[in-house]
């Protein structure tokens, strides 16, 4: 999707690196970051298709990562 229209590049069934790879190489040459959660599947196909794009890691991730790191210290 692009960050800034919100228009959709392609749907792909299936999460795993070859599926991830069949999106992104829709538009490899002109992505500038990838926004993800932190599946490894993702990061390899990123650092495969798109290897000039820098990955960052949605907020919602990082927080729930916070979170459960938090968690398990409380209890």
């Amino acid at each position: 999707m692009d960050a800034e229209t919100g228009e959709v590049y392609a749907v792909e069934a299936g999460k795993n690196e070859e599926a991830i790879g069949r999106v992104l190489a829709h538009v490899s040459g002109s992505v500038q970051y990838v926004v993800s959660d932190l599946a490894p599947a993702m990061k390899k196909a990123i650092q495969r298709v798109c290897p000039e794009a820098t990955h960052v890691v949605d907020y919602f991730h990082v927080i729930q990562l916070f979170t459960d790191a938090l968690e398990r210290c409380r209890k």
